[in-house]
C-alpha cells in the first residue's frame, strides 16, 4: 500500500526503484541540494528523484516517491533497495551547521516526526562530519563510511557521507558512493527537537514563573525569550566584576605577602562562588517522555 504524508504535496518527477528488498530497519538518509531552491533543486534531480524535497527555511514539502518503494536518488548502487527514506534538503553541506535553530526545529515536526510515526525511524543516528574535521569526506575511503552489512542492520537517520564506498571485505565498490552531504548536519539539535506531547513551536513558546533570586515578584517567561535572561545574568556578571575590581583595587598599593595573596584569592573564589550559585536555576523538562533537568 502507498504511503504517503499528510499535508505534503503528492508531485509526479518521474518513475521509482520499485520494492525494497525488505522493509526492515528503517532509516531517513540526509542529503543536501547544494542550492537555494527546491524549484532548481527538482529540475537537477528529475530524472531520479528521490522521496522527499524539502525546504526547511520556506517549509517547502514535496513528496516524490511512496515510503514503500525505493528513491532513485542512490539508483544503481549498492545502496539502492536498503530501506532508505531519501530527503533532499534544500541548502549547502559546507552550511549547514551554521543554520539557525528554527531550521532544525522545522526539519524535526516536518521531516523527522512524521517519518518516525509512518515507519517508525527511530530517534537514533550517526555522527555528521564536516570539511574541517581533518578528514577527507568526498571519497568512497572516507572512514565514516558504513559497509553494506552495516548499513542493511542499522536502524535510524544517517547522511549521505555515510553510504557504503567499501564492500564488507574493504574492497572499493565500482559503484560506492563518495558524495559528503549534507556536511556537519546538526542531527542532535534537530533531534532535540521531538516531542511527544506538543510541536517544536509549542515546546519553545512554553512559559515557566520565576523569582530571580533577589527579586520580590516572580517573573513569567518562555523558554524561547532569551532576551529577560540575558539581561538578568548580563547585570549580575557586571555587579560580580565591579567587586572583583574592588578586592583587587583594594590590595595593589600593598605589600602583598603569600598570606594575603591567599586572603585576596579567598575573597575573590567566595564572590565567584556566590555568583555562580546566584545564578544556578533548575529547570525541570520532559523530552520524548524522558524527565531531563536542565541547569
Amino acid at each position: 500500500m502507498a504511503i504517503w504524508i499528510p499535508g505534503w504535496a503528492r508531485i509526479d518527477l518521474g518513475p521509482d526503484g520499485g520494492a525494497y528488498d525488505s522493509l526492515a530497519n528503517p532509516k531517513g538518509g540526509i542529503h543536501t541540494t547544494e542550492g537555494s531552491t527546491l524549484a532548481g533543486a527538482e529540475s537537477a534531480f528529475g530524472d531520479y528523484p528521490p522521496h522527499l524535497g524539502y525546504d526547511p527555511v520556506r517549509r517547502i514539502k514535496h513528496q516524490y516517491v511512496s515510503l514503500d518503494r525505493c528513491s532513485y536518488a542512490f539508483r544503481g548502487g549498492e545502496s539502492d533497495d536498503e530501506y532508505i527514506i531519501q530527503i533532499e534538503t534544500v541548502g549547502f553541506a559546507a552550511q549547514t551547521h551554521t543554520w539557525a535553530p528554527q531550521i532544525y526545529a522545522n526539519f524535526a515536526e516536518d521531516v523527522m516526526k512524521p517519518l518516525e510515526d509512518l515507519i517508525g525511524i527511530p530517534r537514533n543516528h550517526l555522527r555528521f562530519y564536516g570539511q574541517d574535521e581533518g578528514i577527507v569526506l568526498a571519497t568512497k575511503s572516507s572512514p565514516i563510511r558504513l559497509r553494506p552489512t552495516q548499513l542493511r542492520n542499522y536502524s535510524g537517520w544517517i547522511g549521505h557521507q555515510h553510504i557504503p564506498g567499501r564492500s564488507d571485505s574493504g574492497a572499493i565498490l565500482a559503484d560506492g558512493d563518495s558524495h559528503w552531504d549534507p556536511g556537519r548536519f546538526l542531527i542532535g539539535l534537530a533531534m532535540s527537537y521531538l516531542e511527544d506531547d506538543v510541536s517544536a513551536a509549542e515546546v519553545w513558546g512554553m512559559k515557566r514563573t520565576w523569582t530571580p533570586p533577589g527579586a520580590t515578584k516572580p517573573i513569567t517567561v518562555t523558554y524561547g525569550d532569551l532576551a529577560l535572561w540575558d539581561n538578568y545574568y548580563s547585570g549580575l556578571a557586571a555587579t560580580t566584576i565591579t567587586k572583583l575590581v574592588g578586592i583587587i583595587a583594594a590590595n595593589e598599593q600593598n605589600d602583598v605577602t603569600m598570606e594575603k595573596f591567599r586572603a585576596m584569592f579567598d575573597e575573590i573564589k567566595t564572590e565567584v562562588a556566590e555568583s555562580i550559585a546566584a545564578a544556578t536555576i533548575d529547570v525541570d523538562v520532559t523530552v520524548g517522555g524522558k524527565a531531563v533537568e536542565e541547569t
